[in-house]
């Protein structure tokens, strides 16, 4: 069993307490910037409980930046990051008080980076579509047919994304196409890449709603669809820092069965066969 397990906000939020005190005495709670960020935008109400449901001591969780973090190292050295503790900020620190009340104000800096974050939040945000407008290319037929046609179709598509030599072979096909982003060369331990495990969880986020919204999502966009557009943003992250640890606590059934999936490759296991 690995030490450490990523958190996601809805574990966090609605776990029972004392699953969440066991899982926090017996694991090292792996905080992602994308589940801070979460945390600094929700409501006052909902931030208090989420905090107050950290353990209340010096260095309560591990601290680990995000994904970018990652995808730079492995361009700077040609290799494999490797997990996400193994990446993680070390330095001693306690949670603001002030932020398991309902009374407390961001400090003007913290604004300002989330100001930064917010930007960069809106361009995933637009990429996310932008894949959900191209996935059909890839798996054609997703949205027509008799239900057992496209079932089988679907299912063939989640199992197509979590099989190495078709993944391995897709990225060297963007990297080769691509010239606006340094690709590093990967030949061996494809799954250990950071590259490889966030294009996977690009791409079935980009299935999911392609499928979701029958190839339309840009046509339905809304405020309310957009907002949870940026959730799936955070999932991602929260995803894929996931699947490169090893461990994920969250309660959201899609989460759930993806990180299974992307573990075991298996489609019939994760819960995929019917989907």
């Amino acid at each position: 069993m690995n030490e450490y397990i990523v958190l996601d906000k809805s574990y966090l939020q609605g776990a029972p307490g004392d699953e969440l005190r066991t899982l926090a005495e017996t694991r090292r709670l792996l905080v992602s910037a994308a589940l801070f960020y979460e945390l600094l935008t929700t409501s006052p109400e909902v931030r208090r409980k989420c905090f107050r449901r950290l353990p209340q001591i010096r260095n309560p969780v591990v601290l680990f930046e995000h994904i970018g973090v990652l995808l730079r190292r492995e361009v700077d050295t040609g290799s494999p990051a490797g997990r996400p503790s193994e990446n993680s900020l070390d330095f001693p620190f306690e949670f603001n008080r002030g932020l398991v009340t309902d009374s407390y104000s961001l400090p003007e800096e913290a604004l300002r980076v989330l100001k930064e974050q917010t930007a960069d939040v809106e361009g995933d945000i637009d990429r996310l579509i932008a894949y959900s407008e191209t996935i059909g290319q890839l798996f054609p037929g997703l949205l027509m047919g008799t239900a057992t046609t496209v079932c089988e179709l679907r299912r063939d598509a989640y199992a197509t994304i979590c099989d190495l030599s078709w993944i391995r072979q897709f990225y060297e096909d963007i990297s080769t196409n691509e010239s606006d982003y340094p690709f590093p060369r990967i030949h061996h331990a494809h799954f250990s890449w950071t590259h490889i495990r966030w294009l996977q969880v690009n791409l079935l986020f980009a299935l999911d709603l392609h499928i979701r919204h029958a190839g339309r999502l840009r046509r339905n966009l809304t405020t309310d669809l957009r907002v949870r557009l940026e959730h799936d943003v955070h999932d991602a992250q929260i995803l894929a820092l996931g699947v490169l640890e090893g461990e994920l606590a969250t309660r959201e059934s899609k989460l759930q069965k993806w990180h299974l999936l992307l573990q075991s490759g298996d489609v019939e296991q994760s819960g995929h066969a019917a989907d």
